[in-house]
């Protein structure tokens, strides 16, 4: 009806009704497939400026619309606040189709006129997002954006992106959880932005992202940097949920690969990362490879002692750092200083590739001189796979790199692997480079899930952490198995050795066998970290490519063996523990396990 300021939207999951008329315009929002009804008589925002904390019942509200085209439906708000020369517009867009699982988008745009003539602090409070709740029962779950789950010490277990010089676009959502642990709402904030800081950014939807525990997500209030344009903005996509954690997280998942493309994963002559279990990585010149009294390179002898791990299935020389810097010689000299040249360099790759083994070579970007260019280094990065026919590079302390690196790499022969040390984290890169290290560096590693592993599980990122010794050895091939990852052998840290037991030896060799029988299932496109259990200090990742076979990774962090029931992802009727100690039963929906103190096991489920 023309003039009317009262509103329904129906998104198909979810209803939300809108009366402009009021100083609370949210007036109820409705799950439509348990329905109920919740969030009732909400301000649209709070915003704290010049000492004040304003409601959007203390700005008049100058203009609401709708429009639509033939895909969505859109309503907007205008509200300003002359006496402070503020305005805030609402926007509300949704997908015309209804369809199942249907999401209701917002966006916040601010613009603030400088009351005084200079900038103020100030702060934006979105109570649909700070006071989400289910039915108003008071028995909610609600998980932060920015850490949804910690272990018995308040440890977080999943761990984020790292943004070193640039801001990662995976934040995880806010999930909101009913009693029944099923049903509720899923709150994301999209925001392509490589950049941190809120005064120079526009979009300021990764703060609220970023909020890490209840009282911050309650509190709700995030700095914002508004100017006389509307250019600081907030957006939000709330989704209605009916299957939990694991659909919220899948959901997230599909809507930030959807803004990717993935085709280099699917080239065929990359495929062999994939088919990788244990690497390697010595020192060139140390004495696990180089055989001090020929003076040549001992591709047997290494081999040999790969045999107590399974099987080395990648090596990674490193010849120069920490000898740089002590004479002119470069990273590219290093290599051709190798006894008997680059053609014994060659030879070595050559045997190696006689028996199996792929070879990789480092790249270090900070050894650069002052003659080197991006193009020049490009240049000599191609040309050491030629002369080597080395099958890729571990590219240290590295998120990034030049997509030319990945072209002249092609021109010279196809299926060079691109590692790099840290995670790619801007959006070109992780489409390009397909395998990065999962390194951590301390204690505590369990139970701890790393993100990306999840969010890209064909981004093949082998597990390292360099100077761990018996006990955190340990936890490390325990993190490998908890997160269904390769695992990378160092035990010549730069001339410092960190070996392992015999005992560990054993463990690698069967996470080895287990991790390639069921490569397919670790690396499906359907798993989700922290899948729930119903036992506290028992944690879980479910790996899954929905074919029929599921993987559950289960860790107790107790001093004592506990049985625990998880709710089977896909009906199961066999269940079996492939690596481990524990014991497991499906009895119904449900898959019943027990599991040793500090240990982990996997059990497959397989549906006849």
């Amino acid at each position: 009806m023309e003039g009317t300021k009262q509103f329904s939207v129906d998104t198909g999951a979810l209803a939300l009704e809108l009366d402009f008329e009021k100083d609370h315009p949210l007036r109820r929002l409705v799950h439509k497939a348990a329905g109920t009804v919740s969030n009732r008589n909400r301000d649209l925002f709070q915003i704290r400026i010049y000492g004040k904390e304003l409601g959007s019942g203390d700005f008049e509200l100058a203009h609401v619309f709708t429009a639509e085209d033939e895909m969505e439906k859109l309503i907007g708000a205008f509200y300003t606040r002359d006496e402070d020369l503020l305005k805030v517009r609402v926007y509300f867009t949704w997908n015309k189709r209804r369809e199942e699982g249907g999401s209701l988008r917002i966006l916040y745009q601010v613009y603030d006129g400088y009351k005084y003539g200079v900038p103020y602090d100030s702060l934006i409070r979105i109570p649909l997002v700070s006071d989400i709740e289910y039915d108003g029962r008071g028995k909610d779950t609600l998980l932060p954006p920015g850490c949804q789950f910690r272990n018995a010490s308040g440890k977080p277990v999943i761990i984020p992106m790292s943004g070193k010089e640039f801001s990662s676009d995976i934040k995880l959502p806010l999930v909101l959880l009913g009693g029944d642990k099923k049903h509720g709402y899923s709150i994301t904030f999209p925001n392509y932005s490589d950049l941190d800081n809120a005064g120079c950014v526009q979009n300021q939807s990764k703060f609220f992202a970023l909020m890490d525990t209840e009282d911050s997500v309650r509190d709700g209030f995030v700095r914002m940097a508004p100017d006389a344009s509307f250019n600081d903005t907030v957006e939000i996509k709330l989704s209605a949920i009916d299957a939990g954690w694991p659909e919220a997280f899948g959901r997230y998942r599909e809507d930030w690969a959807s803004e990717y493309d993935f085709s280099e994963y699917d080239r065929e002559d990359l495929q062999w990362i994939r088919e990788t279990a244990v690497h390697h990585f010595l020192f060139l010149y140390g004495n696990e490879g180089f055989d001090h009294k020929t003076g040549t390179f001992d591709v047997d002898g290494l081999l040999k002692m790969g045999e107590a791990f399974g099987g080395f299935d990648t090596v990674t020389f490193w010849n120069q750092y920490p000898r740089l810097g002590v004479d002119e010689r470069n990273q590219w000299d290093f290599h051709r200083d190798f006894p008997g040249g680059m053609e014994a360099l060659k030879a070595a790759v050559e045997e190696f590739h006689k028996r199996g083994v792929r070879v990789l070579l480092p790249f270090i970007p900070w050894d650069r001189g002052c003659e080197e260019s991006t193009r020049s280094m490009g240049d000599q990065f191609a040309e050491l796979i030629r002369e080597t026919d080395a099958d890729g590079y571990q590219m240290d302390t590295m998120s990034s790199a030049p997509f030319s690196f990945r072209k002249k790499a092609d021109k010279v022969k196809k299926g060079v692997l691109l590692q790099t040390q840290f995670h790619p984290v801007k959006n070109h890169p992780v489409e390009f480079i397909t395998s990065s290290w999962d390194e951590y560096w301390g204690h505590g590693a369990m139970p701890e899930a790393d993100v990306l592993r999840f969010m890209l599980p064909r981004h093949i990122a082998p597990m390292v952490s360099r100077w761990q010794r018996q006990e955190g050895k340990q936890e490390l091939i325990q993190r490998a198995i908890f997160g269904g990852t390769p695992i990378i052998i160092w035990t010549d840290v730069f001339g410092r050795t960190m070996l392992y037991t015999e005992e560990q030896k054993q463990m690698i060799r069967e996470w080895k066998t287990v991790y390639l029988k069921y490569r397919e299932i670790f690396q499906g496109g359907a798993s989700v970290p922290m899948y729930p259990t119903d036992r506290e200090g028992v944690y879980c990742n479910l790996y899954s490519d929905n074919s029929g076979g599921d993987i559950y990774a289960i860790y107790n962090e107790r001093d004592s063996a506990e049985d625990s029931a998880i709710e089977l992802w896909h009906a199961g009727t066999r269940a079996e523990v492939i690596i481990g100690a524990g014991r497991a039963e499906i009895t119904g929906d449900r898959l019943i396990v027990r599991i040793p103190p500090k240990q982990v096991i996997q059990v497959f489920t397989e549906s006849w």
